[in-house]
């Protein structure tokens, strides 16, 4: 998988956080550059050690097998994994239809963490496909930390400017991305 691949899934993956921090910002009273911070921190801490966990618990079993003819599956079962989070991620979209803006006063942190969580497992099992394609995990974290922060804040501030009109299109979006990524990668094969 070339770099540029790397970004387009991490981005269809931040894509998510990016939807529930739009909800966040469509209720949101007041929204400071402090709480902006605050949350798209929490978020992306939180999905990079998803990520991390994801790529070390296979990485390691990895690194110790050996294989005459090689893994010719794994990129196979990295296009199954694919297609899995973007059938998720379309579910959602269909799922969700109705949301009630309502403005609060303060930022709901506990909800945050775990909606926060909820979405990591999506990151934790996009580790175990990259480390099934024996990718850099520095790389990758540094980038999942980078990309999710800049879409959480981003989340936020769209959702308290324009609220949650582009929520179902953005989910949409990231299973697309994942699909045609899974689609790409099952083509590199041939």
């Amino acid at each position: 998988m070339k770099l540029w691949e790397v970004i387009v899934v991490i981005i269809g993956l931040a894509l998510e956080p990016f939807n529930e921090a739009l909800k966040k910002g469509a209720n949101q009273w007041h929204l400071n550059k402090v709480t902006l911070c605050l949350v798209s921190l929490l978020f992306a801490i939180i999905q990079t050690i998803m990520l991390g966990i994801g790529m070390i618990t296979i990485s390691l079993p990895m690194e110790n097998l050996h294989i005459e003819g090689g893994l010719t599956f794994i990129p196979f079962l990295a296009a199954l994994i694919l297609i899995f989070l973007s059938m998720k991620m379309f579910r959602r979209t269909f799922r969700e239809h109705s949301f009630v803006e309502k403005r609060e006063e303060t930022m709901n942190y506990k909800a945050l963490v775990k909606s926060a969580c909820i979405l990591g497992v999506d990151a934790l099992i996009l580790g175990i496909l990259l480390a099934l394609l024996q990718l850099a995990i520095i790389k990758n974290l540094v980038l999942t930390f980078c990309i999710t922060s800049i879409s959480v804040a981003l989340g936020l501030w769209m959702g308290y400017r324009l609220g949650m009109k582009y929520h179902v299109v953005v989910n949409g979006c990231s299973g697309c991305i994942l699909l045609i990524i899974a689609f790409r990668l099952v083509m590199n094969c041939f």
